[in-house]
């Protein structure tokens, strides 16, 4: 593992042990307060998976098959009042013919999930990654940027929940890195609107 990706894992790890931390002290927060139920430590799941075909004719024939997964992980803590506070982490990815591409980044959330059980989750985005080159060395870094996420989770059981989320993200690279070193010069900004199925549980 290189400098550059320890320093990021260890961004990460910091964040993941403050929210853990965070959540750990609302929990006993909520206990000496004698609080009901309702709030708890949430580990979500959101995913959406899509395909695409396209067939180019001229004196022959040229398809290019597409594949898009789009992944994004929460870890937070969702408080009886509604109030949630957490990290989520995206891992999205995506094959052609020719080309694999790949976007990955942090940050923390905040968000309100109302009692019918619609919520809104707003992040700020940290340290994104886009690869969109059949070389690993070539990628744009640095990203920064948004997520805000609109959906609805209905209870399953006590602790499992599912439903569905409509998420906007806009994220802006401000390096981009060649091989050899890092260009400030040429910069990406990526934004998507996608619907994902959203999978939490509450303990």
């Amino acid at each position: 593992m290189n400098i550059a990706n320890q320093n990021k894992f260890t961004r990460l790890a910091a964040m993941m042990l403050t929210v853990l931390g965070l959540t750990t002290l609302s929990t006993q927060t909520f206990a000496k307060g004698g609080g009901g139920g309702g709030g708890g430590v949430l580990l979500g799941l959101n995913l959406s998976y899509s395909t695409d075909k396209d067939e180019t004719t001229t004196t022959t024939t040229t398809t290019n098959d597409y594949k898009t997964t789009l992944m994004d992980i929460k870890l937070g803590y969702q408080a009886m009042s509604g109030l949630y506070f957490g990290l989520l982490y995206i891992n999205d990815t995506g094959s052609s013919n020719s080309t694999n591409k790949a976007t990955t980044g942090y940050g923390p959330t905040l968000g309100y999930m109302a009692n019918n059980g619609f919520f809104i989750h707003a992040t700020y985005l940290l340290d994104g990654e886009y690869d969109a080159s059949t070389a690993d060395s070539f990628k744009y870094k640095k990203g920064t940027g948004i997520q805000a996420d609109l959906g609805y989770l209905f209870p399953v059981s006590s602790s499992f929940l599912i439903g569905a989320e409509l998420s906007y993200r806009s994220i802006k690279y401000g390096t981009y890195y060649n091989g050899t070193a890092d260009v400030t010069t040429q910069t990406r900004t990526n934004t998507s609107m996608d619907p994902k199925i959203s999978l939490a549980f509450i303990f």
